[in-house]
């Protein structure tokens, strides 16, 4: 988790920092303590001294005093102690450790203490405490310490910096780490998993977060909002439900449309076999047929029963309504059935019906054919219509493969071209026939709804549908269906 690791990154540095810090200003001001302290005590040695020197120069003179200096350096090996004269310098045995500009305050007779520059590895801190000394008083005692203390007690300081901040910088990482996983990276991580959930459709408000912080307040949003998405998923599914059954009321309206328009065919075409039926049922009747010709009467009244039964169970099976049932269906066989349908009402306007297709005997498509036959004889009885004075009405099937104007994700598509040599459609009109309720037949020959319903039912079947007219040339629909796998 990115954001996990740059959380943690940066406390990470920020402790280091603020250790680092720490570490630098505590060994800082130790030094400064030790150093003070160094100093208070050569500064303590120096006045013990001095009115130690001051009272031997009074009782026993001079040599007196310098031997108690060298008694003094050889009991201390940390401090090395001299008398010097500040008057006068050019006696090495007696002349200051440092340039003698530095003497104003002493001379004055204050204490005074100072580092040199580090000529050597250490460097030595210098201290000078004025004496009184009868026919002398420009002379003081001169105390220096090697900083070799200092310089060895920073260095132990500065490893134990180093341990102490190791240790509580691991401390911290480790209690970070722990905290920020268990307080913030788990629950991010179920706050993520159900975005992601959601995304894919889970709207369960499900999600608990325990807690009193933001994270947790987040989560009982999210829940908010699942419990509004299923509501709101709820509402939809109610109102796609009474879509779905406003369009097939709207669709099976349409059936029964279509078959109002050609009931006058179907009465044309029951009404041979019924001749038919009734001729041989009275030469049967009346009993003067030999039993050979009653026999051949049955079975001429038998096929005619089952030509017209057939008419019928085709008729009853379009206006039916039904579900939506995917299968899979020779799309040859079932351009026949609707010629069977359509044949008698266009025979009686004078148009020729034909079909061509590729040279295989069936093409198979996963399909609802009830749908499919409402396209067809939508578009079919369009062509019919179009041709009041007769004509010829072509049934094309082709294949084709995939190109720009096709839907994404499908190789290859069937279609079926329905051509008319009618009068055309015109512009205007034409940018308007899939249009719901859009019509320019008369009243009581069409409802507007036939184009749109195909339309529909090709776009459900992920297949989309065009158009071409010539006001001299007719017109042609062409739906294309996809192929799949099953051919």
């Amino acid at each position: 988790m990115k954001l996990f690791y740059k959380l943690f990154g940066f406390l990470i540095v920020g402790i280091t920092l603020l250790l680092g810090l720490d570490g630098y200003l505590s060994l800082k001001r130790e030094m400064v303590q030790f150093d003070r302290a160094m100093t208070e005590n050569a500064i303590q040695i120096g006045n013990i001294m001095s009115g130690l020197i001051e009272h031997a120069w009074m009782e026993s003179g001079e040599n007196k005093a310098i031997e108690l200096i060298n008694d003094a350096n050889r009991s201390n090996h940390s401090i090395k102690l001299r008398w010097v004269w500040l008057a006068d310098s050019s006696d090495p045995l007696h002349s200051p450790g440092i340039a003698p500009v530095n003497f104003t305050r002493l001379k004055q007779g204050d204490i005074f203490s100072l580092k040199t520059d580090k000529k050597d590895k250490t460097g030595f801190r210098y201290t000078y405490v004025p004496l009184k000394l009868e026919n002398h008083t420009t002379s003081a005692i001169e105390l220096r310490q090697s900083l070799a203390p200092l310089a060895e007690y920073s260095h132990k300081m500065l490893i134990r910096s180093l341990k102490v901040g190791f240790l509580l910088l691991l401390t911290s990482c480790l209690f970070l780490y722990c905290f920020i996983d268990r307080q913030i990276k788990r629950r991010l991580d179920r706050l993520s998993d159900k975005a992601k959930q959601i995304g894919k459709g889970d709207i369960e408000p499900n999600l608990t977060v325990r807690g009193n912080d933001e994270l947790s307040d987040q989560a009982a949003i999210m829940n908010v909002m699942c419990s509004n998405l299923q509501t709101a998923q709820n509402k939809i599914d109610t109102v796609h439900e009474a879509r779905i059954k406003t369009l097939e009321q709207l669709r099976h309206t349409e059936r029964l449309s279509t078959l109002g328009h050609i009931s006058a065919g179907i009465a044309h075409e029951m009404g041979t076999p019924l001749n038919i039926v009734s001729g041989r049922a009275k030469m049967i009747e009346a009993g003067t047929l030999p039993l050979q010709d009653m026999i051949k009467s049955a079975g001429i009244i038998k096929n005619q029963s089952d030509r017209m039964t057939g008419i019928i169970r085709q008729f009853l099976d379009f206006t039916r309504r039904r579900k939506p049932q995917y299968t899979s269906t020779n799309i040859l066989s079932l351009i026949r059935q609707v010629f069977e349908i359509l044949t008698p009402i266009a025979k009686k306007k004078g148009v020729v019906l034909n079909l061509t297709h590729p040279e295989e005997t069936q093409i198979r498509l996963r399909m609802d054919p009830n749908q499919i036959q409402q396209v067809l004889i939508n578009l079919i009885m369009n062509s019919i219509q179009a041709m009041p004075h007769g004509g010829r009405g072509d049934v094309n099937v082709f294949k084709k493969e995939s190109d720009d104007t096709a839907p994404p994700g499908k190789e290859q598509f069937l279609g079926i071209a329905c051509t008319d040599d009618g009068d055309g459609i015109g512009k205007e009109t034409l940018e308007h026939i899939f249009e719901p309720f859009f019509t320019t037949k008369t009243a009581g020959e069409g409802t507007g709804l036939g184009l749109s319903i195909v339309q529909g039912i090709i776009e459900e079947h992920k297949g989309w549908i065009e158009v071409k007219s010539d006001k001299a040339k007719g017109t042609t629909f062409v739906i294309y269906l996809p192929m799949g796998q099953e051919k």
